[in-house]
């Protein structure tokens, strides 16, 4: 690691992860600087205990989802000092028995006041709570997309919240109401509007 002092990006998509390269020499330098991270949460949380004490330059997370929530990328996004987007990707294969990741979710609330790109995926439940939307105050770019339906929390917290920086707004499946309100109580500087409204709205 010694040799690539500059690293800016990283992909950890294996949960057979077991190369501890926080302990490779140079380690110190070149996590020093990593700035985006693209991660799988099978991955043991003692693997991200152990970038947690480089690692503190974060700016884009990318994270896949698993069926268990991870202490340990928890920790590693508190310790972030400027984290500004965080992305919930899913895929195919994994849209059973999901979880709620309150580890995770909570570490976000923490960190809300600096993130200002939020995407996620809701399937068969809650995943990121979305008690982190009112904190959210510098959210400048919303991508949600609710595949199963319609989950009447994240309804309720979209509908009350004023995003006023907001400048991106992407939606699939939630409600035209939900979708109308949410654009009326932007600030003025919404450029991009996409929104594939539920079937079952009455809008």
């Amino acid at each position: 690691m010694s040799k690539h002092p500059h690293l800016k990006y990283i992909t950890m998509s294996s949960s057979k992860m077991n190369h501890q390269i926080f302990h490779f020499p140079g380690a110190e330098i070149c996590l020093g600087g990593l700035t985006e991270l693209r991660c799988n949460l099978s991955i043991e949380p003692s693997f991200f205990f152990g970038l947690v004490q480089y690692c503190r330059s974060i700016e884009k997370l990318i994270v896949e989802p698993c069926t268990k929530d991870n202490y340990g990328l928890a920790k590693l996004i508190e310790v972030q000092e400027n984290l500004k987007h965080f992305e919930y990707v899913l895929r195919e294969e994994e849209r059973d028995d999901f979880i709620k990741f309150k580890e995770i979710s909570q570490a976000l609330m923490n960190k809300s006041q600096t993130i200002i790109h939020f995407e996620a995926n809701y399937d068969e439940g809650i995943v990121i709570s979305p008690k982190i939307f009112p904190k959210l105050l510098n959210l400048r770019i919303l991508r949600l997309i609710i595949r199963s339906g319609i989950d009447e929390e994240i309804e309720r917290q979209l509908e009350v919240l004023t995003f006023f920086n907001l400048q991106e707004f992407r939606s699939e499946y939630i409600l035209a109401e939900t979708v109308t309100k949410v654009i009326e109580k932007t600030g003025g500087k919404l450029q991009i509007i996409v929104a594939d409204y539920d079937l079952s709205s009455n809008y």
